[in-house]
């Protein structure tokens, strides 16, 4: 329908430009290191977007992580920057989003499925600022993240050899593969921080050549196994506090490049599904 693809294109644009606006704000922050979160407040601004008018925070503070526009389709808030001598004639000043962080249950899909996500909530009037459904992204800081989930997810339905080696290409590209690790990272905080299962699937490597190589000297060939996935299901079962052995938290911070440079890779056909088991070195 043609509303609905102008606001695909519509969204996909503001996305790209608010790509470039966080790139250009950082160039600048040793002039202007605070930056001012700033919705457009008429009529039609949504709450929990105004809820974060006028807020003022630090450019490494992690809250912006989460709440760097855009927060929802045909969100038009914005971010400012602001230089010492500005802030201090903010009527607010310098604040942290540790102080007001929250977990809230968000409305996402349909028959009144909700999963748990962080906001900010004014201690003045209880608002909640959230981003929307599917927007919990940083657009500037996540964008070569989000080409390579692309790239994971297009390899799994194509063809696998070439898939392969395309994935073990663009990961060469270090900018690429350290935004990988970071986004997982974050994405891994999360899931332990509502230590919730939602049913979350991430992608965070793939089978390399050369392990296809030796597959199918042993006469295996992965119909499209080769995108290897974590779920948040099983994150929480390896990092349980009970669980004897369990990996650190450090060790997920680095697990897309520790996908692609185990000790060993052992091939156990022990099981009732043959499986790839990744050895470690100790961390």
């Amino acid at each position: 329908m043609p509303y609905r693809l102008k606001t695909i294109f519509r969204t996909n644009t503001q996305s790209a430009y608010m790509a470039g606006r966080y790139q250009r704000l950082r160039e600048n922050v040793d002039q202007r290191p605070y930056w001012r979160y700033v919705a457009v407040m008429d009529s039609h601004t949504r709450p929990g977007h105004a809820a974060g008018h006028g807020r003022v925070f630090r450019y490494d503070n992690t809250g912006w992580d989460t709440l760097f526009p855009l927060n929802g389709y045909n969100c038009r808030c914005r971010v400012r920057a602001l230089t010492a001598d500005q802030l201090a004639r903010h009527p607010i000043g310098l604040e942290s989003t540790d102080d007001y962080r929250v977990t809230v249950d968000q409305p996402q899909g349909v028959n009144g499925k909700t999963r748990p996500v962080t906001g900010l909530k004014d201690p003045k009037t209880g608002h909640v600022f959230t981003p929307d459904a599917g927007f919990y992204l940083n657009p500037g800081k996540g964008y070569l993240s989000h080409l390579g989930e692309q790239l994971f997810n297009r390899a799994a339905r194509a063809d696998t050899r070439l898939a392969a080696q395309a994935v073990e290409e663009t990961l060469d590209h270090l900018a690429l593969l350290h935004a990988l690790n970071r986004d997982t990272g974050n994405w891994v905080s999360q899931v332990m921080a509502r230590q919730q299962a939602c049913g979350d699937v991430r992608p965070v490597g793939a089978l390399r050549p050369a392990v296809m190589y030796a597959l199918s000297c042993k006469g295996v060939v992965p119909d499209s196994a080769v995108i290897i996935t974590l779920t948040d299901a099983n994150l929480l079962h390896a990092t349980r506090d009970s669980k004897q052995g369990a990996l650190p938290t450090t060790f997920w911070a680095t697990l897309v490049s520790s996908l692609r440079q185990p000790r060993a890779i052992i091939y156990d056909r022990q099981q009732a599904t043959p499986a790839l088991l990744y050895v470690f070195d100790r961390v």
